[in-house]
């Protein structure tokens, strides 16, 4: 389901990294707060207080090669939180109707229509990201800020980034119902 490191996607000459493709897995950090207070004591100290929130996110909304440049063209981009496996997935063959390719996933996706699988995988920072899925009811959109400051950890293969256009496809065309 996805590249080896070595493999993924590298920005074209003279284009700042990273490089992000539709489906990839990164880390956001969606709020992080720096405080300074420099009243304390009389010397001005710096009290520093950082609050962080980080999620595994995909990233949907881009199809192709995304490069962050200093001015970006696009006001957001738009991804999914990574969320367990629900639990109605434990029966069986739920989960695995879930894996199933297109177009015999869109016979079964009535059941579970919003949901795509992605499967677990060691991130090159250490990180390990538990298999899950994304919700396609709960997409957000990131600034190019915010994502310039995410951290990816895995590249779907050309194969599973097809599947994921033609899951993407078939939810919100619902099967061309």
């Amino acid at each position: 389901m996805y590249l080896p490191q070595n493999e993924w996607s590298t920005p074209e000459e003279g284009d700042p990294p990273p490089c992000f493709r539709q489906g990839d897995l990164i880390e956001i950090d969606w709020v992080r707060l720096d405080y300074a207070d420099a009243t304390r004591d009389q010397t001005g100290t710096k009290f520093t207080v950082e609050l962080r929130r980080r999620e595994t996110v995909a990233l949907v909304g881009t199809c192709c090669d995304l490069v962050l440049h200093k001015t970006p063209k696009r006001k957001g981009f738009l991804v999914s939180p990574l969320r367990k496996v629900p639990k109605h997935l434990s029966k069986p063959g739920a989960l695995d109707a879930l894996k199933a390719p297109m177009p015999l996933a869109g016979e079964v996706a009535a059941g579970f229509p919003n949901l795509i699988y992605f499967a677990g995988v060691s991130a090159p920072t250490g990180l390990y990201v538990q298999e899950g899925v994304i919700y396609l009811e709960a997409l957000t959109m990131v600034d190019a800020i915010t994502l310039d400051g995410a951290t990816k950890l895995a590249e779907l293969t050309r194969e599973s980034r097809a599947e994921f256009k033609e899951r993407l496809k078939w939810h919100f065309s619902r099967g061309g119902a």
